[in-house]
């Protein structure tokens, strides 16, 4: 459960959902959309319970904006190549 508790840990969750689901031709917009806006209401309900734990390690508390970052890219690559 304190994994959970780790923004960087449900992020790498929701990319390798995203990726794993773009690399089997299974990701239509219908289901990023689904997924996106699924993930965004977790993530609001979980801030406002304020259930985020902050490490004070500068690539566990922030790395997931690398994940968003690197999982956009390799769908655009994908997506429009």
């Amino acid at each position: 459960m304190s994994l959970l508790r780790l923004p960087f840990t449900r992020w790498a969750i929701f990319c390798v959902i995203i990726l794993a689901l773009l690399f089997t031709d299974h990701l239509g917009v219908l289901t990023f959309f689904i997924l996106g806006a699924g993930f965004s209401i977790v993530e609001r309900y979980l801030t406002r319970k304020r259930f985020d734990k902050k490490t004070g390690n500068q690539f566990i508390d922030y790395g997931w904006i690398g994940l968003w970052l690197l999982t956009s890219i390799l769908i655009f690559i994908v997506v429009f190549h």
